[in-house]
């Protein structure tokens, strides 16, 4: 391995969802999201690196269609304000989505194409992939995936 290697492991595995407010959603959409309307609406992306295309981007391109992203933000943890003081939707992580969704008065619903799901990892360079400390830290992040994954509260 080059000097430059990492090791990765996934900690966490995550679904999909599509949110947006609440007001939006009673309005617009009195029963499923179609893939029609989900279209139609403008989106928020998180999208650490600029407007790279992500998961869902990818699905919808294997049925050569597009949505329209109106804004793209660079963490995660900027959208649910974004969300709930416009009209856009996002679809995310659902336990980011279950976090922010009652304090941001947001909507959840399944998207309306399939979506894989995706993990959450922690990698780290090989120069500490013998390093103790560094290897309880690893095995303490995996048992706290665990926990979350299990829903039992930490």
């Amino acid at each position: 391995m080059s000097s430059l290697a990492t090791w990765r492991s996934p900690v966490l595995q995550q679904q999909s969802t599509t949110a947006c407010p609440k007001d939006q959603y009673v309005k617009s959409y009195p029963g499923v999201l179609t893939l029609e309307n989900y279209l139609q609406e403008s989106h928020a992306l998180v999208s650490p690196r600029g407007r790279v295309p992500g998961n869902v981007d990818m699905a919808l391109s294997q049925q050569n269609l597009e949505r329209h992203v109106q804004v793209t933000l660079p963490h995660i943890l900027a959208i649910p304000a974004m969300i709930a003081s416009t009209d856009l939707i996002v679809t995310v992580a659902t336990r980011i989505a279950n976090r922010f969704a009652k304090d941001y008065n947001l909507q959840m619903f399944s998207p309306p194409i399939a979506l894989a799901g995706f993990d959450i990892s922690m990698a780290w360079h090989q120069s500490t992939n013998n390093d103790k400390a560094i290897q309880w830290l690893r095995s303490e992040l995996i048992s706290i995936g665990q926990i979350i994954a299990t829903g039992v509260q930490v």
